[in-house]
């Protein structure tokens, strides 16, 4: 339960500080008083929206502190020992603070925790029934998320349905992107088949670029080529009129050579290196001949690899700066065409993938509409007996379902509260019947329903005898004691009937303080509380000052 609240600077609140006790706790005041501006403040503390609108006008910061006390058996005791919280005598102090500068600090035993982790935490403290609840009601699309809060069973199946509902989303996009690439396929079809087709016909071969060069750059000097290897062949082996070749001159030396070194071996290695390059000079003379003699000019094998040359060229421009691109190109372009010509097969392994998933999904939403069913029953009978308590025993309350027409993550069902207040008057949506005191009896039914399931320890009730009066405002004040002997209530309320069985009573004003409006709370003694009775009845006076001992005595008979 929440034992200790502490408020800085929050709104008209500039300190604030309650010692709250299990049971019911009631917070009254006139109106503007700064009622709700506390419930905001708890749930800011419990991880709710923050705001700079908080921050009180004038101030560098706004902080809410709150100090809870857990018994054993709380589940959240575990959960806090696995983030490293041990708790002495069970207490536990959570505080959070927005600054003007946009810094939102949670802390849990004083040490700073990321917001999300907070907030697990403190979903788990209390819960708030504030004005919200109301719209919620009104809107049939809650109904369903509040029926699956109820039973045990839903949750499971819920995420079992979300997750095949997922896939059958997942699966039916596939095969919608499938079917709108049917044209871009086709083309993209008879684009591959020309490129493969265009690069299979050239027969490339990976070093047949730079050959052609070479040959091309033979065939364009032919003529040239054979000049200079005549030229050289005869300046080297032929010789002229008057002038003897290298070779006769070298075979010249050479046998000078032998002479010499027959007389001093001195000239023998000489010797040796000059023989070696006549038969070099032979060899060379043999090759040039041969060379000469295998030049032709031939036009046509030129245009041939000069055409074949600019093919190159071309498929090079197309897919690739080399032969060995051109080559990883059509690989690529291959595979590609072959699984484009596999779309239709895997769209027929799409199609009965779907079958199976929706199959599946069908399945488990009839099964997770069989258990809302059951759990609608329970609920339907503990509402209307829970209404009856409240003084109103000839109301009919049922859940309605229709069926969804598309696959959803929520299932095949839509939900929505019908209500008949009176005997005889038809079911009709609660929207659309209830009144706002009807409603406020409807909420409180739920959520003492939900109390009885729901581990939370606190409950925060705004306003929840909103457009009630008469027996049945007596009959919510009751009902709310009867909640606060297993939890601890809070409770804002402006009927004095439910003030009147609070087991602690705080009083909400405003004051005017050096030109600054502030909120004060204060705790109230027994004569106290009986004068704020009163004034809630109409004012002190002889009539309800005797009207409040009266009610102060019935509801601590009851309480």
């Amino acid at each position: 339960m929440l034992s200790a609240l502490r408020i800085e600077n929050f709104a008209l609140i500039d300190r604030l500080e309650l010692q709250l006790l299990p049971g019911l706790n009631v917070l009254t005041g006139e109106t503007g008083a700064g009622k709700s501006i506390i419930i905001d403040a708890v749930s800011l503390l419990l991880g709710g929206r923050g705001s700079q609108e908080f921050i009180r006008s004038g101030t560098e910061r706004a902080m809410v502190e709150g100090l809870f006390v857990l018994t054993a058996e709380s589940p959240l005791v575990e959960k806090l020992s696995s983030l490293g919280y041990e708790l002495e005598d069970g207490s536990l102090l959570l505080s959070r603070e927005l600054s003007v500068s946009g810094r939102n600090v949670c802390r849990v035993q004083g040490r700073i925790l990321p917001l999300n982790l907070y907030k697990e935490i403190g979903v788990s403290l209390a819960d708030i029934h504030g004005q919200h609840d109301y719209q919620s009601l009104l809107r049939p699309e809650t109904h369903l998320s509040l029926l699956d809060s109820i039973g045990e069973e839903t949750a499971p199946l819920l995420l079992r349905v979300r997750d095949k509902a997922a896939r059958v989303t997942e699966i039916r996009q596939q095969i919608a992107q499938l079917a709108s690439d049917d044209k871009d396929t086709a083309r993209r079809e008879d684009m591959l088949k020309f490129q493969i087709s265009e690069i299979a016909g050239a027969r490339l071969e990976s070093s047949e670029e730079q050959e052609l060069a070479q040959e091309l750059q033979k065939l364009v000097n032919a003529e040239k080529l054979a000049l200079l290897a005549g030229g050289a062949y005869e300046k080297l082996f032929a010789g002229f009129e008057r002038q003897k070749s290298a070779l006769d001159l070298t075979g010249a030396v050479l046998a000078q050579l032998k002479e010499l070194a027959g007389i001093d071996p001195e000239f023998l290695r000489m010797l040796e290196g000059v023989e070696s390059a006549y038969y070099q000079l032979e060899e060379a003379a043999a090759e040039l001949r041969l060379y000469q003699e295998s030049l032709v000019f031939d036009p046509r094998r030129l245009d041939q690899v000069d055409e074949r040359l600019a093919l190159i060229k071309s498929l090079k421009r197309k897919y690739g700066n080399s032969i060995a691109e051109i080559k990883a190109f059509y690989a690529e372009a291959a595979s590609e065409l072959e699984q484009l010509s596999r779309q239709e097969d895997l769209l027929r392994e799409y199609q009965k993938s779907l079958d199976r998933e929706e199959q599946n999904y069908r399945k488990d939403a009839a099964e997770l509409s069989l258990t809302r069913h059951k759990v609608a029953s329970w609920l339907e009978q503990a509402v209307t007996e829970e209404l009856a308590d409240l003084q109103m025993p000839d109301t009919h309350f049922r859940v309605e379902f229709g069926a969804r027409d598309k696959v959803s993550k929520l299932g095949r069902d839509v939900a929505e509260f019908a209500f008949s207040p009176n005997q005889g008057e038809p079911l009709k949506p609660l929207a659309k019947t209830a009144s706002g005191g009807e409603l406020s009896r409807v909420i409180l039914a739920l959520k003492t329903i939900l109390a009885k399931i729901d581990p939370v320890p606190t409950l925060i009730f705004d306003e929840v005898d909103s457009g009630v009066g008469g027996e049945a405002v007596r009959k919510v004040a009751e009902k709310l004691a009867r909640i606060g002997e297993n939890r601890q209530v809070l409770c804002v309320t402006h009927s004095p009937h439910v003030a009147s069985f609070g087991a602690r009573h705080f009083f909400i004003a405003k004051e005017v303080v050096s030109g600054r409006t502030i909120t004060r709370v204060k705790a109230l003694g027994p004569e106290e509380r009986h004068r704020e009775l009163a004034r809630m009845l109409g004012g002190e006076s002889k009539v309800t000052m005797e009207h409040a001992g009266e009610m102060l005595k019935t509801s601590g008979a009851k309480s």
